[in-house]
């Protein structure tokens, strides 16, 4: 008989556009964030927050121990693209830059990380921005912050 596991573990995904081109518009952004939190629910994972700007977004959820957080990158950003390209939300080809950022998050600092990206407009808007969680990295250029 196989024991039981328990884990609680939080993450701050962060992935931006291909060429970081501001191209996720008000007009699907909330139509996206709901496929997201749809995804990352089939994987097991549970959604606590998905927002962003036009070029990027910032994802809070809650891990599974037996699901890599390359495979939730790779499946939330593929399945996401895809219907985004199927519904023919954007003007041309939409895809994400290769790469990601991910940071686990305390249950100390859960609420902090919560609430800024939940005010990613304002914060984009007055420039209160916190740098160590605007950051995203892709293949060819390392890591990068998106301010």
């Amino acid at each position: 008989m196989a024991g039981k596991a328990y884990s609680q573990i939080y993450f701050h995904m962060v992935f931006a556009t291909k060429y970081r081109e501001p191209v996720i518009t008000y007009d699907f952004e909330w139509d996206l964030y709901t496929f997201m939190k749809k995804k990352l629910k089939e994987l097991g994972c549970t959604p606590l927050i998905i927002n962003g700007m036009p070029d990027h977004v910032h994802v809070l959820f809650r891990g599974k121990r037996d699901v890599s957080i390359s495979k939730v990158a790779k499946f939330i950003k593929g399945s996401s693209s895809r219907w985004i390209n199927e519904n023919e939300l954007t003007k041309e080809h939409f895809s994400w830059q290769v790469g990601y950022s991910v940071f686990s998050v305390s249950d100390y600092r859960l609420q902090i990380v919560f609430q800024y990206i939940k005010n990613q407009k304002t914060h984009h808007r007055e420039e209160s921005l916190i740098p160590s969680l605007e950051c995203t990295a892709s293949a060819s250029d390392g890591l990068k912050s998106i301010v």
